[in-house]
């Protein structure tokens, strides 16, 4: 059972809503401001560190006084579940089973990104529970997808908690033994909500992540302590807060929405909307497991759903999939490539012919007409 939306964090940020209004003013909260993150030899930043930057109209344009930075490419997919059956063959040693087929695609972007669907942890050869709907991929999957160049997952949905606490925590251990970073779960509730933020080609990118699902009542589950939920109002302070400390390029990951639903429901399209307007410069989504329409909402692209990556189904169009690949460019518009996917255990990325029975369905989904840059007007 989805538990509905609801808001069971807000009032206890109050002091830090407070705090964080008052820095984007440039005052005072009675503490200094935290620091920008601390860097790597990696040229990232590590997982979850609090970091954030001025809103100004260059955001996602570069400065157009000063040496135009190199291109920026990000590659986001949809839903990875490497548990089930996925997780027994990664433990039987079939290694590079799942990416295998994505590899240079996902290496040779910039940044890329996944939704982790499954929980990565050690349950001594279980891979899932009594029921079907509760799932963990083993430790080795982290290693999986570090092989096949992930830099950033998002871990906020409603399977973060499948196998509880230890679960969650062994999950985020194994993230960040391989160096993936994270967003959407934490050892506390600050950690949650705290972003990931990748540095490369000069160019930082911060990613928020948030479930607006969750498999039982949420305001009753410990879980409550260690995801980030979609609260609307704590979500815009965070992206502000990244605005206010210089980060270049904020994405927004949302849990959310009707399974197996061709449409974003209502409390999608305001929860996205509102993410836009805050200052987010994209917003994409996961969770109905079928690829949803993409809307441009004030310039800014909401990819309501990408559908599957790596999950096996069998319902209607969950085996196809799609990924995006955002472009930005000094002084230019950020520039979207749609890349339709065959999902499986071993997902591959489709040519233009074979993949264009989906192209029209998002078009379709998408109002007709599926863009590639914002709109003139």
């Amino acid at each position: 059972m989805i538990a509905p939306m609801r808001s069971p964090h807000r009032s206890r940020f109050v002091n830090s809503l407070v705090c964080s209004l008052v820095l984007a003013l440039g005052a005072a909260c009675g503490a200094p401001p935290p620091p920008a993150g601390n860097g790597s030899t990696d040229g990232t930043t590590p997982a979850n560190a609090n970091s954030a930057g001025p809103s100004t109209p260059e955001q996602t344009g570069g400065d157009p006084a000063g040496a135009s930075r190199k291109d920026l490419t990000v590659l986001a997919v949809g839903d990875v579940n490497l548990g089930r059956m996925l997780g027994k063959r990664i433990l039987s040693g079939q290694k590079d089973l799942p990416f295998r087929n994505v590899r240079n695609e996902v290496s040779g972007a910039d940044i890329a990104f996944a939704n982790l669907e499954s929980q990565i942890s050690d349950q001594k050869g279980q891979t899932e529970g009594s029921s079907n709907y509760v799932f963990t991929g083993p430790p080795q999957g982290a290693d999986e997808l570090a092989n096949a160049g992930f830099d950033v997952v998002a871990t906020a949905n409603n399977h973060a908690w499948d196998f509880g606490e230890r679960a969650l925590l062994e999950t985020i251990a194994n993230l960040k033994r391989v160096n993936i970073q994270y967003a959407g779960t934490g050892e506390t509730l600050d950690a949650a909500y705290a972003p990931a933020i990748v540095e490369r080609n000069g160019w930082r990118v911060g990613f928020l992540a948030v479930t607006g699902v969750f498999n039982s009542p949420f305001e009753t589950s410990p879980a409550r302590d260690h995801v980030a939920w979609a609260d609307p109002v704590l979500v815009a302070l965070k992206i502000k807060e990244l605005r206010h400390q210089g980060v270049d390029i904020v994405l927004v990951s949302y849990h959310g929405g009707v399974e197996y639903s061709p449409d974003p429901d209502e409390p999608a399209r305001s929860f996205t909307r509102a993410c836009i307007d805050a200052g987010a410069d994209a917003v994409i989504g996961h969770h109905p497991h079928i690829v949803q329409g993409v809307e441009w909402y004030n310039g800014k692209p909401i990819f309501y759903s990408l559908g599957n990556f790596v999950f096996k189904q069998f319902d209607p169009w969950t085996n196809l999939g799609l990924g995006i690949r955002l472009t930005f460019r000094d002084g230019k518009p950020m520039q979207v490539e749609y890349l339709p996917v065959a999902v499986d255990f071993q997902p591959k990325f489709l040519s233009p012919e074979k993949g264009a029975a989906l192209i029209e369905r998002v078009t379709q989904l998408s109002g007709g007409s599926l863009l590639t840059a914002p709109p003139s007007n």
